[in-house]
């Protein structure tokens, strides 16, 4: 904190200590994170914190393995015991529960985290956490571990969902409809949507050399079902040959699960990620999200949307997904049911571009509102922060 000359009033003094008080906070992962993430679960901590930092936010890292965290932990203690001012401490777990995420997965320090969120509470600082999801839940999405693993894993996101329970003043979920699929409830004014990011500065494509005659979509994402399946994606193909479809998928993945699929001529499947999919999205014309209808897709917003909205895609949807009512409500593509529906589309946009083009634009000029930065300020508003 800056030291104020003698004789300066209370009242500068004041206005000091809270600008000094809104550029500190915390930033909580119980996972090491790094740049170049290829799943949502890697990307988002990581541009979140840099988004902070972006912001003018003095980040207190509390992130890494349970030995790393438990150092810095320490001092983030410390320096609140010192008179050291927090705006917020911002969370976002982890797809495990955090006494698990070491490599070894021994659950050696079970109270590591909640003991944190409970000093962070102690001293008043207001603290959100970003609840991922809770495929755990959902016996048929969650992974394919076996009975006596469950057993073991289970209590472990119990004591997670408790601490945050206990310890944390707003909860930040990928839609608000997920609220009502949460282990037990939890009151609406302390919960908000805090959907994925984009990077502002992903380049739209230039369009102007695409070929006409064709319509050509991409699809990055799992593949496995049956959360990922995409038999009807397969069915809408065939539908339209006058179509192309480019599917990115971990090549692992579609390696296991290739045998499920009857894959159309037009449909070619590769293997990239990160920067590599630039390439893909400059000879794309749609992005599609399309898979089989799943209460757990209810509510479901993937990075990979968003990915599609930073490249200036427009998106198709399948209906009756928080993903198709974000389509909707922000204007960014068409949701569509079905071969029929889809090749009416097909046929509109390859005989009149001008409609390609006006959603495309629309896309680009969508981008403002879902950057990183974006969804940063929103936590440090509602965290009850002044961002200058």
């Amino acid at each position: 904190m800056a030291t104020l000359p003698r004789g300066s009033s209370r009242r500068l003094r004041r206005r000091v200590e809270d600008y000094a008080l809104t550029k500190v906070c915390v930033f909580y992962h119980p996972f090491p994170v790094q740049e170049g993430g290829a799943t949502g679960s890697r990307v988002r901590p990581y541009r979140m914190r840099l988004a902070f930092e972006d912001l003018g936010y003095e980040v207190l890292d509390v992130t890494g393995h349970s030995s790393e965290r438990a150092g810095r932990m320490r001092e983030v203690a410390n320096d609140l015991r010192r008179g050291k001012r927090v705006a917020f401490l911002y969370g976002e777990s982890h797809t495990m529960p955090p006494a698990l995420t070491d490599p070894h997965h021994l659950p050696l320090r079970p109270l590591l985290d909640p003991g944190f969120l409970a000093t962070m509470k102690r001293h008043g600082v207001a603290t959100g956490v970003f609840y991922r999801d809770i495929y755990w839940r959902y016996g048929d999405v969650a992974p394919d571990w076996p009975w006596y693993k469950r057993l073991i894993v289970k209590p472990f996101y119990r004591l997670e969902w408790g601490a945050y329970g206990r310890y944390v003043d707003h909860l930040f979920l990928p839609s608000r409809l997920m609220a009502e699929a949460l282990p037990s409830p939890w009151e609406p004014e302390r919960l908000s949507a805090l959907p994925p990011g984009i990077d502002p500065l992903a380049a739209v494509p230039n369009q102007a050399a695409r070929d006409a005659s064709r319509l050509n979509l991409l699809y990055v994402g799992g593949v496995a079902p049956p959360l990922y399946d995409l038999t009807p994606l397969f069915e809408m193909m065939r539908s339209v040959p006058e179509a192309s479809l480019t599917l990115s998928s971990r090549a692992d993945e579609w390696q296991r699960w290739q045998g499920h699929y009857r894959v159309p001529s037009n449909v070619e499947v590769v293997h990239r990620s990160g920067d590599e999919l630039a390439e893909l999205y400059a000879r794309a014309d749609l992005a599609v999200v399309v898979r089989q209808p799943h209460e757990y897709l209810d509510f479901a917003m993937p990075v990979k949307v968003f990915e599609a909205l930073a490249y200036g895609a427009p998106i198709v949807s399948s209906p009756d997904t928080e993903i198709a009512r974000f389509v909707e409500r922000e204007g960014l593509g068409w949701v569509i049911e079905g071969p029929t529906r889809f090749r009416e589309l097909a046929s509109e946009l390859i005989a009149k571009p001008e409609v390609l083009a006006r959603a495309r634009e629309h896309v680009a000029s969508a981008r403002e509102r879902h950057t990183w930065s974006a969804r940063a300020r929103q936590v440090a508003e509602t965290l009850g922060a002044t961002v200058t």
